[in-house]
């Protein structure tokens, strides 16, 4: 992923200057996951509505409520266990099916979906494999892939690539559930 990549990039310089740094990914943000409804009625909530079930929508990913990510950040930044270290935020993790019910439950409305599948993707995903460009599109696309056919965005992912996670250090800060 090319913004992950620019990521790393800028970590790597600050590690070879020996500069004190705390890196902290979230979830991914309940405002870009929940699906919208014919009626419209939850669209107050949504960031970008979308409405596409990405290669099955059977993937778990990490989700949290933008709204919850300052407390999680305040406790990281004042926690010196997390110096030189990197951090992951998250209220909870889902499949895509599972908020999908979850939004028919909520409203009585099943949300209109369009699959997209691995398949369909893979080819998208590949007109930028070593290119730079960043684009709105090429983030979408490498997002999809990572969560949603990957399964890239899990707090056991997180652990194996050294991350803390902010659920283990701090039990009392928990962010609203979807």
């Amino acid at each position: 992923m090319k913004l992950h990549d620019k990521k790393e990039e800028i970590l790597d310089h600050i590690q070879r200057i020996y500069l004190p740094y705390t890196v902290i990914d979230v979830g991914w943000w309940y405002k870009l996951t929940v699906l919208r409804v014919p009626s419209g009625k939850l669209d107050h909530g949504l960031a970008f509505p979308n409405n596409n079930i990405i290669a099955g929508g059977n993937t778990p990913s990490a989700l949290l409520n933008v709204l919850d990510m300052g407390k999680y950040v305040a406790a990281i930044i004042d926690d010196p266990r997390t110096i030189n270290k990197k951090v992951l935020a998250d209220t909870e993790a889902k499949m895509q099916n599972e908020v999908h019910e979850l939004v028919d439950k909520v409203t009585g409305e099943k949300p209109e979906c369009t699959e997209l599948s691995k398949e369909q993707l893979e080819p998208q995903y590949l007109q930028f494999k070593g290119t730079d460009e960043i684009s709105q599109t090429r983030s979408v696309i490498e997002y999809w892939m990572s969560w949603g056919v990957w399964g890239d965005n899990t707090a056991v992912n997180a652990v194996y690539l050294g991350y803390l996670l902010a659920r283990n250090l701090y039990p009392s800060v928990h962010g609203e559930n979807l």
